[in-house]
């Protein structure tokens, strides 16, 4: 027999005697509640065995019970402390980079273009102000002719935003004489 079975079959014989034991708890009960107003000896010892069993039955199956009704509060805490970000797509935010601009570290700005870029494809304003900056603070035409390319092919779906990037891309090429 295998460990992993060998373990299933305990844990299942496990639940079976805290289930036979519960059961005959349940049927103790209505016997103690009849013979409360007898002597006190045979109630306290019925009271006793009952919770006798009810202690096994707890240390039977309690770490079962106790990691099922855990799980969910672990998880919440868990969650707090351990925040699964993978599947989480962050918010365009041009709050940002434009702060950044504003305090002329012109690096971080277009490295949190580039992030919204890579979450949000459709995003034309996220590209124009990446090219825009190649090519006014870094000088860059490869980098913008790069951004702009990317940007045609991702916006192809979106005509409107497609003719404003291609309308500032034109702007941008006629004062920075760039060849397209």
């Amino acid at each position: 027999m295998s460990e992993n079975t060998r373990f299933i079959v305990l844990k299942v014989i496990r639940w079976l005697v805290a289930i036979v034991i519960i059961g005959y708890v349940v049927r103790l009960l209505p016997e103690i509640y009849r013979l409360l107003p007898e002597p006190e000896s045979r109630v306290v010892k019925l009271i006793s065995l009952t919770l006798g069993l009810i202690v096994v039955c707890i240390l039977l199956v309690g770490q079962d019970i106790f990691h099922v009704a855990s799980r969910p509060v672990a998880m919440l805490i868990e969650s707090f402390y351990f925040p699964r970000y993978r599947d989480a797509v962050p918010p365009a935010n041009y709050k940002l980079p434009e702060y950044y601009l504003e305090k002329e570290r012109f690096d971080e700005a277009i490295n949190e273009y580039l992030i919204i870029i890579r979450y949000h494809p459709h995003e034309a304003k996220a590209y124009i102000g990446a090219f825009e900056l190649a090519i006014t603070e870094f000088n860059d035409d490869e980098m913008a002719k790069k951004i702009y390319a990317k940007g045609r092919k991702k916006l192809k779906k979106y005509p409107e935003d497609l003719m404003w990037l291609e309308a500032r891309w034109a702007r941008l090429a006629n004062e920075w004489i760039i060849s397209m």
